[in-house]
Parts: C-alpha cells; structure tokens; sequence
C-alpha cells in the first residue's frame, strides 16, 4: 500500500510541478516565470506528494454530483447508504 502510495504521490508531484511552472511562465513572464518560477512550483509539488489524496476528493467535489459524493462517502467511510432496503 505505501508503494502504491508513494507512485500515485509522484505522479501528482510531477504534474503539479509542470503545471504550476506553467503558470509562473504565462503569469509572471518569460523571464521571471522560467528563471524563478520552478522554485515556487517545487515547493508545492513536494506538498501535494504527500496530500494528494485531497487532490482527489476536491476533484470530485468540483466534478461530480453532490448527492452522488455523499452517497460514495456514506458507503465508504461509514459502510452504509441513506437507501432503504425493500
């Protein structure tokens, strides 16, 4: 489980490196965003390495239905659903 853990972390660390520089680079210019936006873009790519499991439930609030999402969390974190059985 903690390799599992590790890979999926260093895939979101990786992605949200390049992306975050991209950001430095469109927002702050060639230059700076180049020259100094990876520093920015590291430290948040070594925080979501070990967050990233909110990375994944803010996606699905932002993505999927709400009555949907509180159905999955009941069952998962509580092993029961708001349906009544018939």
């Amino acid at each position: 489980m903690t390799e599992l853990y590790k890979t999926i972390g260093n895939f979101f660390a990786f992605s949200t490196f390049f992306i975050s520089w991209i950001y430095c680079i469109v927002s702050y210019g060639f230059l700076l965003g180049v020259g100094l936006g990876w520093l920015p873009s590291l430290v948040l790519a070594i925080i979501a390495t070990y967050i990233w499991p909110l990375f994944i439930i803010a996606i699905s609030i932002l993505f999927f239905d709400r009555e949907y999402l509180k159905m999955i969390i009941l069952i998962v974190f509580l092993g029961k659903s708001d349906e009544n059985p018939s």
